[in-house]
């Protein structure tokens, strides 16, 4: 069977885009190291920035919808005042001009201020009811706060909506009787049912989304310190190696010096300790006293001669040197010591 070679298994870093190798130390080597950690903390903030931006676009479709609701519902109420529009609108307008006018318990005397959109739907609403209960020319009740009420011995009493204020007389400015207050409730109630209806059915339908929004938050939650802690470190290490970078000269490695240039040695000298011990006296030495000798002061002579007499002059010419000859042997000598 012929030899085969076999490479080792890779795995792929999304966060990094790069292969590692795929064992356990070279895994935690790579998830350790500081390219790895500032790649996750950027995905992380990617990510919550993108599920910020779509909670703005999901804020901002709702608002649409309900806009859209909100205007779907004034036409409605314009068909149902003006008694066009399809069967269940004529349905409601004949509802409406049978029961009669309805009186809102926590209106002020005078009608609610038009200042907002909700002032315009009381409006119209005052209008639906007056125009309804023009065929049968019964006079509309002027709203008022007071309305009817019983006591536990059965005796009838007033009291004020907006005060609390109760009295056993009838107001002068009208009352609101004991059967159309319990109706008000019961329309008050089946319209908060109604409300209570919606939200379910709303949550029910976005369950999918309510759920990944409190996923969101929860990582975002379990997240934000881990990446402020890493953002500090980030930091204080930056400053650091600016630092150093500032105070070490700097250095080019090149590929034939692998380990660097070479380096001065500083020699640092190290810190004295004191070790408070008892000072020693040191001793007293006395300078020896030696008495110089006098200096003489020698003075030369020169004696000076007129003429050289003739047997030294004689004498001087007749000298000279003799060359030594060897006569052909070696002048080397061998001595006694070898």
């Amino acid at each position: 069977m012929a030899d085969y070679w076999k490479s080792n298994e890779k795995k792929y870093c999304d966060f990094c885009k790069c292969w590692i190798a795929n064992n356990k130390p070279s895994i935690q080597f790579h998830e350790n190291g500081r390219r790895h950690q500032i790649n996750v903390q950027k995905r992380l903030s990617e990510i919550s920035r993108q599920s910020a931006k779509n909670a703005k676009i999901q804020q901002s479709v709702d608002e649409d919808m309900k806009r859209m609701n909100d205007g779907a519902m004034k036409a409605y109420l314009q068909d149902i005042s003006s008694g066009t529009g399809d069967l269940t609108t004529r349905a409601i307008s004949e509802q409406v001009k049978l029961r009669g006018p309805a009186v809102d318990p926590l209106m002020p005397i005078g009608g609610w201020p038009s200042n907002d959109e909700d002032d315009n739907y009381h409006s119209k609403k005052l209008k639906v009811e007056v125009t309804a209960t023009a065929p049968t020319e019964e006079p509309v009740k002027e709203a008022s706060m007071w309305c009817e009420a019983k006591s536990e011995d059965g005796h009838t009493y007033y009291w004020n909506v907006k005060t609390g204020e109760s009295v056993w007389e009838e107001p002068k400015e009208g009352y609101m009787t004991l059967k159309e207050y319990e109706k008000l409730n019961q329309t008050v109630v089946q319209k908060q049912e109604q409300e209570e209806f919606k939200n379910y059915r709303y949550n029910i339908d976005n369950a999918e989304e309510i759920a990944a929004a409190l996923k969101r938050e929860k990582l975002r939650e379990k997240y934000s310190d881990r990446i402020s802690k890493l953002n500090n470190k980030y930091e204080k290490e930056d400053d650091e190696a600016g630092s150093s970078k500032n105070d070490e000269p700097s250095f080019s490695y090149s590929a034939g010096k692998p380990y660097g240039e070479w380096q001065t040695v500083v020699h640092k000298q190290a810190k004295q300790v004191d070790l408070q011990l008892p000072k020693q006296q040191e001793p007293l030495y006395v300078a020896k006293v030696t008495n110089e000798p006098e200096k003489i002061d020698r003075k030369f002579k020169e004696k000076v001669i007129d003429s050289i007499p003739a047997d030294v002059s004689s004498s001087l010419n007749e000298v000279f040197v003799k060359k030594r000859k060897f006569s052909g042997r070696n002048a080397r000598q061998r001595t006694n010591d070898d």
